[in-house]
């Protein structure tokens, strides 16, 4: 999504409705930079990588990296 979980109400309700999805990312609120639970079991990750450092945006903020157990990936959804 471009915003976090808490700002789109239609996520959030879509997030609801498919409880087995369990990643989700954006990056847009850069303040917002790591990564929260949602829901009790779903990932949701701010990968934003810009910050405000002395009021300009430049990229400071670091990577995220999601390790996923290759047996949470279903072969079939990805084809």
């Amino acid at each position: 999504t471009h915003g976090p979980l808490h700002s789109l109400p239609p996520a959030q309700c879509f997030l609801k409705s498919n409880p087995t999805i369990p990643f989700s990312f954006c990056g847009h609120v850069h303040e917002e930079h790591g990564s929260t639970i949602y829901n009790g079991n779903h990932i949701n990750v701010n990968a934003s990588i810009m910050a405000n450092v002395k009021n300009k945006f430049s990229p400071s903020n670091p990577p995220i990296v999601l390790d996923i157990p290759f047996s949470k990936i279903s072969l079939e959804s990805s084809l």
